[in-house]
């Protein structure tokens, strides 16, 4: 393997890692993931799984592959696709193992590997290689990549994944901490509102409408009701 190609692939882990890197929603962070690596190395197929803390199911989050229509293959044809799947448990198929134990996993050939399970829209895969998204020790989510060619993944194709892996770790985390903040933020937000409306609205109509409305705007809550105890009437 030339000097020349290693330095073709670590300048596009750096392109990769430098588009991600500002990106703070989860979604659009794993929709540009996959287009950047699916566009970059070219692979059959690429998507991302994240896990939840103290969740035992990977949600699936973005995936780049071969285009269908009408549920027909459309060969040569790569780009967003439908997930094959949304969820996995952990320890379910390759993915889930791979969350569960925080070990990658490289199957060279499909057909000989245990934990493999055939999945109809990619019935091109003959190599798969599965990656921890990982802080430490703590599984963020899953890397998953497959190839039409068997025996895809060498050992010089790993050190770049691996490092792929390990800023999107990172990118996944600052996501999330940012959107935990924003969360923050609008509750103590919502809290100051309610606040306010609590000293200057007199009515105490008009200020049970106006904090359930808050309340819903604010959290998302389809339904939010506010009930209230009345004072006992002595004869």
């Amino acid at each position: 393997m030339n000097e020349s190609w290693h330095l073709e692939q670590l300048s596009l882990v750096r392109q990769v890692s430098a588009e991600i890197v500002n990106l703070r929603d989860l979604d659009e962070l794993s929709r540009r993931v996959v287009e950047l690596i699916q566009h970059s190395f070219n692979f059959y197929y690429t998507a991302i799984f994240t896990l939840e803390p103290g969740q035992d199911v990977l949600r699936f989050r973005a995936s780049a592959g071969p285009t269908r229509s009408d549920d027909t293959p459309n060969e040569g044809a790569y780009g967003e696709m439908r997930a094959p799947v949304l969820a996995v448990r952990l320890g379910e198929g390759i993915i889930g193992r791979v969350a569960q134990t925080g070990q990658e996993l490289v199957a060279n050939d499909v057909r000989l590997e245990a934990s493999y399970l055939d999945e109809e829209m990619l019935p091109e895969t003959r190599s798969e290689v599965t990656l921890p998204l990982k802080i430490e020790e703590r599984v963020l989510g899953v890397l998953d990549i497959q190839s039409d060619q068997p025996r895809c993944f060498q050992e010089t194709d790993m050190l770049t994944l691996r490092a792929l892996a390990g800023n999107i770790a990172v990118a996944v985390e600052g996501a999330r901490m940012y959107s935990a903040l924003q969360r923050h933020t609008d509750h103590l937000a919502t809290i100051s509102e309610v606040s306010r409306a609590i000293t200057s609205i007199l009515d105490k109509e008009e200020l049970f409408t106006k904090v359930v409305t808050l309340i819903q705007k604010r959290f998302g809550y389809p339904f939010v009701h506010l009930f209230a105890v009345q004072p006992e009437h002595h004869n």
